[in-house]
């Protein structure tokens, strides 16, 4: 008897089936989670700019905290090498998250205009790469640069919004929450 429990205990397929019903057990909690995620997830699209604001105020929240426990350990690591450099960052965390706090709307502008630099950043170098080294992936490389060249471009330039005959010039501006759909959309029905 004592054999046949311990050819249970390493056998893999026992184990898997137990794992089965560990997690049949917690399904419901999990789907009930996904879908509470999903409508958290399409009322950010519709009200962008709450969750705009909301996701502002969170990052500040967390800049805070990351400061306050940064100086701790800046605190606890007196008298090393490491003590400046941990002291540093903990005070531009916490001047960050205060900024943040305090303007939430010109962080956004500033953190979407980054986005759209990254964006525009990382698809130059994928379509440079992609060109210059001709790997077995060169087709989707050059999609991917290419791509994100576009959505580097129409976050910087807030494309939608000119779509629907916003403003006439093209300043980098922060997006208005129209998005790529409806830009898509508006382009699909063929009037400009």
């Amino acid at each position: 008897m004592a054999r046949k429990s311990r050819d249970d205990a390493s056998d893999p397929v026992r184990e898997m089936a137990r794992e089965g019903k560990r997690l049949g057990r917690s399904f419901g909690w999990l789907a009930a989670l996904g879908v509470i995620l999903v409508i958290c997830g399409v009322v950010g699209l519709v009200y962008t700019g709450f969750a705009t604001l909301t996701s502002m105020w969170l990052f500040g929240w967390l800049l805070l905290i990351g400061g306050l426990v940064g100086l701790l350990q800046a605190f606890q690591s007196r008298g090393t090498s490491y003590f400046w450099l941990a002291a540093v960052v903990a005070a531009v965390n916490l001047a960050a998250g205060c900024v943040v706090l305090r303007h939430p709307e010109g962080s956004a502008e500033a953190l979407t205009m980054f986005a759209a630099l990254l964006f525009l950043t990382g698809g130059v170098f994928r379509l440079v790469g992609s060109v210059v080294v001709r790997g077995p992936q060169f087709g989707w490389t050059l999609f991917q640069g290419a791509f994100g060249v576009l959505l580097g471009l129409l976050v910087l330039f807030d494309c939608p919004n000119h779509a629907y005959g916003g403003s006439k010039n093209l300043r980098p501006r922060p997006s208005s929450g129209r998005g790529l759909m409806s830009f898509l959309l508006k382009v699909g029905q063929g009037s400009s």
